[in-house]
């Protein structure tokens, strides 16, 4: 099992970050790990859906898991947004939880705070290791993250 929280301050509205963040295709554009992020329709609720190859190397070892990914949750609410994606697979078969859910408070007119936090339930990816290489894509991806809500034309 692996829980990962990381903060992220913005110069940019919160509207402007909110309109990233809620699409998980935006993902593959400043988060290394995220090595595909495609829309796939929406499910039996009309929540988007998207297909998503998640790809993390340690050192000589590399994983690569792809999941299945809805947006369960979108509330927008008068000082913070709330954005919660969860694993949802079709078929029988039981799959490892992943949650990512991402909180958008305002910190200022024109600033705000992104707090993302990442959930595994399953035990193919070992946390240890793991937790350090994706909290240190956030890291290196925040520059990223600011060009891509700069220049957000979704």
């Amino acid at each position: 099992m692996m829980d990962l929280e990381e903060a992220i301050d913005l110069a940019a509205t919160r509207a402007m970050v909110v309109d990233v963040l809620s699409d998980l295709a935006s993902y593959a554009e400043w988060l290394d790990i995220v090595s595909l992020a495609e829309p796939a329709g929406v499910d039996t609720d009309d929540r988007p859906v998207w297909m998503v190859e998640l790809r993390a190397r340690i050192g000589p070892f590399a994983r690569t898991k792809r999941l299945r990914m809805v947006r369960t949750v979108l509330d927008v609410g008068p000082e913070r947004t709330q954005v919660l994606f969860t694993r949802r697979e079709e078929g029988a078969r039981d799959y490892s939880d992943w949650t990512l859910s991402v909180v958008v408070e305002d910190a200022g007119a024109a600033d705000c705070r992104v707090v993302l936090r990442l959930h595994y339930g399953g035990s193919l990816w070992t946390p240890g290791p793991l937790e350090r290489v994706l909290a240190d894509q956030v890291r290196v991806g925040r520059e990223r993250l600011s060009r891509v809500v700069a220049t957000n034309t979704r």
